[in-house]
């Protein structure tokens, strides 16, 4: 098991068959969801147990339930989606990071409306082989991740949480 995600009170685990778990921060199991097909990352932020499946799509579940609540489509080759995130009702996820020029060149932020659906690219990471890691994350201030695109020797950019909600809502 991989602890892949945690807010201030649990902890949420992706499991080697795919499925996902969720525990108190003492280790007490709360929940078990078993997406089809399997997971491949995790985020966890409030009611919001988000779920990368094999595929490319993102499933919602009530963390406190383990319904299903919506799915939606990534954007971009679905094996190459990583850096999931999410924080209140924003997701986060990366595409194109492989290693091919064609991929890196595609790499982009994208930032995700969980309640309307509404996926938009909010940053790139540039040109560079470097770049094919594509780290971010978010957070309540808002979306860090780290580029290339403004200099050859990387940058760390921040997006405040306004720009991030303006740019789904």
């Amino acid at each position: 098991m991989e602890a892949v995600s945690a807010d201030t009170a649990r902890v949420a685990v992706l499991r080697p068959n795919g499925s996902v778990g969720l525990y108190s921060s003492v280790g007490k199991p709360l929940l078990s969801v078993t997406p089809t097909p399997r997971a491949a990352e995790v985020a966890l932020s409030g009611r919001n147990l988000l779920v990368l499946e094999y595929g490319g799509t993102l499933a919602l579940y009530d963390s406190r339930t383990g319904s299903l609540r919506k799915t939606f489509r990534v954007s971009g080759t679905p094996r190459l989606v990583q850096n999931l995130g999410v924080q209140g009702n924003i997701a986060i996820y990366t595409t194109g990071a492989g290693f091919g020029i064609a991929d890196i060149e595609h790499s982009a932020l994208h930032a995700v409306n969980l309640s309307t659906g509404k996926d938009r690219v909010v940053g790139s990471f540039g040109r560079n082989v470097s770049d094919a890691i594509g780290l971010a994350r978010i957070g309540t201030a808002g979306v860090a991740y780290a580029s290339t695109r403004y200099s050859d020797k990387g940058t760390l950019v921040f997006l405040p949480w306004a720009k991030v909600a303006a740019a789904v809502s």
